[in-house]
């Protein structure tokens, strides 16, 4: 499955010089914990980093430092996590977990954000899939035993048992192959 088909479209974005009061404000009001720093670029928005609530949290608080005087573009990550918006959800999940990452840019070919994919979706992609496999199980054995109990058949005839001495049947009838269990 394709990332871009179930990637979140709408991204919490925010540009470099916003302050971390800013920030932290903007991620409530959005309900998320990361921001995509971006800037615009040949008529898009590309991502130039990203801003996590643990950043602000280690980066300002810890620090003791003004809030209000932290531009994102001091404590973001510069080393975006991207990956392509047709990537395969598997090759998604090891980038992410390869880099350490919990949320992982989407881009098109030309690198402009087309969405944002987390851990969270993938979890609950994978879920989703689980469910739909056990579905799959728990349908298919009342069928299954539906269709052996309509076509049972009483075994007759000299095919019944094997020849004594022997573990294999020739098509037709007749014993071929050899004992080897004396």
């Amino acid at each position: 499955m394709s990332i871009g088909d179930f990637c979140k479209r709408a991204v919490a974005t925010a540009n470099r010089e916003m302050d971390a009061v800013e920030a932290a404000q903007l991620m409530r009001a959005q309900h998320v914990n990361y921001l995509v720093i971006v800037a615009e670029s040949n008529g898009g928005t590309v991502p130039l980093g990203v801003i996590t609530d643990r950043d602000l949290v280690l980066e300002v608080l810890a620090q003791q430092v003004d809030p209000r005087s932290v531009a994102l573009g001091d404590i973001m990550t510069a080393a975006v996590q991207t990956a392509r918006v047709g990537s395969d959800s598997l090759e998604a999940l090891l980038l992410m977990a390869n880099k350490g990452v919990h949320h992982l840019i989407i881009v098109s070919g030309n690198g402009q954000i087309e969405g944002v994919i987390t851990i969270d979706n993938l979890i609950e992609m994978i879920f989703e899939q689980l469910q739909a496999l056990q579905k799959i199980v728990r349908l298919a054995h009342p069928l299954e035993r539906n269709k052996r109990s309509q076509n049972l058949k009483p075994v007759r005839g000299k095919y019944a048992t094997p020849p004594t001495g022997s573990n294999q049947f020739s098509p037709g009838g007749t014993h071929s192959g050899t004992r080897t269990d004396n």
